[in-house]
């Protein structure tokens, strides 16, 4: 059991580019230390997920040892430990969080726009086969799926 929450925590730290561990969620946030980054968050407009440790405490249990952090929030930006809620103030403030973010809203936008693109594209291809369109139609929904946008 240990082992999977471990190994659960660690795949969503990599799957996610920006993750938030917090108590409560951002719209209803359960400590005051969680509103506040949950806040910070929203207010650069960023997508980002999260996890309620209230609502899994094996996740609040664990995390802790993998990160090397006590206490929560606990903000991951691209795998890495960004910091708790002084550290995201702090950042925040100095305008350092802001660049670290707004180069993650570049970046997914570029995803997308690529992945917009190649689909345009693979429909322009195979428009007049429709078996093959069929098997580009799968590929694409595989390619979604694999980079959960």
């Amino acid at each position: 059991m240990d082992d999977k929450v471990i190994k659960d925590i660690n795949d969503q730290i990599k799957e996610n580019k920006i993750l938030l561990f917090m108590k409560g969620s951002p719209y209803q946030p359960q400590c005051g230390f969680s509103m506040k980054v949950a806040q910070i968050l929203l207010s650069y407009d960023v997508e980002f997920s999260y996890i309620d440790v209230l609502e899994f405490p094996e996740v609040r249990a664990k995390l802790p040892s993998i990160s090397n952090w006590p206490t929560f929030p606990q903000l991951f930006v691209d795998g890495d430990l960004v910091g708790g809620c002084d550290i995201i103030t702090e950042l925040h403030e100095s305008k350092e969080l802001e660049s670290t973010l707004n180069w993650f809203k570049l970046l997914l936008g570029f995803v997308r726009n690529s992945t917009f693109q190649l689909f345009q594209g693979g429909l322009a291809v195979f428009q007049d086969d429709q078996h093959a369109l069929l098997h580009f139609l799968r590929f694409f929904a595989t390619y979604l799926s694999k980079r959960n946008l």
